[in-house]
Order: C-alpha cells, then sequence, then structure tokens
C-alpha cells in the first residue's frame, strides 16, 4: 500500500468519524469543523485541514489524541483494521479506559483489600467501576466524583470511615 493511499483513507475515516460526531461543517472544504481537530490534535488549523482533507498524516501522539476523542483505536484510524484479538476473546469484551481514570480507580480501591476480605467479590466491585466510567456519558469530573462516593460507600458500608475502623451494628466482623 502505498502513503498517498494510506492518507486519504486515513482523511475519509476521519472525516466519516467527525461527521457522524456532530462536526460536519458545509463552509469547510473538508466538511467538517477543522478548529475542533485543531483543538483536540494541539495543532495549527493549515495542519488540521491537512489531516481532513488527505494531505497529510498526523505523528503518532496526535494520532492517539483524536483516536481517542473519537472513541476508536489508533490502529484503525490509520488503517482501517481491528486489531488481532485471541480466538477465545472478543472484540466486544475490550475495555479502552483513559491512563489517568483507571490510576484513580485503582489507588482510590486499594484502600478496599484491608477492609473486604473476599478478594472475588472486590474484584467484581472493581471492574463493575471500571465498566461504569467507562460507559457513562459525563463530564470527566463527574465520573470521577461517582467513582469516589462509589468506592467512599463501600468502604463506609465494610466499617472504613476517615481511615479507621468504625462500629457497625450490621456486621459482626469490623
Amino acid at each position: 500500500m502505498n502513503r498517498k493511499h494510506i492518507v486519504r483513507n486515513f482523511s475519509r475515516r476521519l472525516t466519516t468519524l467527525m461527521i457522524e460526531a456532530g462536526f460536519a461543517s458545509s463552509r469547510s472544504k473538508a466538511g467538517v469543523k477543522v478548529n475542533n481537530l485543531a483543538a483536540i490534535s494541539r495543532c495549527s488549523l493549515q495542519m488540521a485541514r491537512r489531516y481532513a482533507l488527505g494531505e497529510a498524516l498526523p505523528d503518532i501522539e496526535t494520532t492517539y489524541k483524536i483516536a481517542a476523542w473519537l472513541k476508536v483505536t489508533p490502529g484503525w484510524l490509520l488503517f482501517g483494521e481491528e486489531p488481532n484479538l485471541p480466538n477465545n476473546l472478543a472484540f466486544k469484551e475490550l475495555i479502552q479506559i483513559d491512563h489517568d481514570l483507571l490510576q484513580f480507580i485503582l489507588q482510590k480501591t486499594a484502600a478496599l483489600y484491608s477492609t473486604i476480605k473476599d478478594t472475588e467479590e472486590l474484584t467484581r466491585f472493581i471492574i463493575d467501576i471500571i465498566h461504569d466510567a467507562t460507559h457513562m456519558e459525563a463530564e470527566r469530573k463527574t465520573i470521577f466524583k461517582m467513582i469516589e462516593f462509589s468506592i467512599n460507600s463501600a468502604l463506609r458500608f465494610n466499617g472504613e470511615k476517615n481511615g479507621s475502623k468504625v462500629k457497625s451494628q450490621l456486621f459482626n466482623e469490623v
């Protein structure tokens, strides 16, 4: 496959996704709002226009930013191919999660390991939080607050308050 073909196909996938996401523009030669693309990719309007028109490819870091914004994999955005998955794993089972969000969840749930004895139950709880956080349609700040609320509730329910055990009438083991 030659570079020109890759660049044009990238542009087609990019503009199609942008239009589907509500960034269509009848005033732009590319058919999309290149100012939004420039803001996300942190590049000039001219460079964003070149990406949308199929005249240039972004660097790897910029491709990752654009792909995350459009909720696709960078590989698909560049090449249109789905990643190779092991035979025993369906694509629908994969979860894409922002690094900072995963780090926040893992840091906050660390306190639960000392309060919840059933590690299988705790693991399911953490997976549920990750699933809910990655499927919520809310602002990032709201998602972080919901996660913190869930984890604090679990801590309180399991006898923790402000890092110390509290007496509970519901549980014998506190």
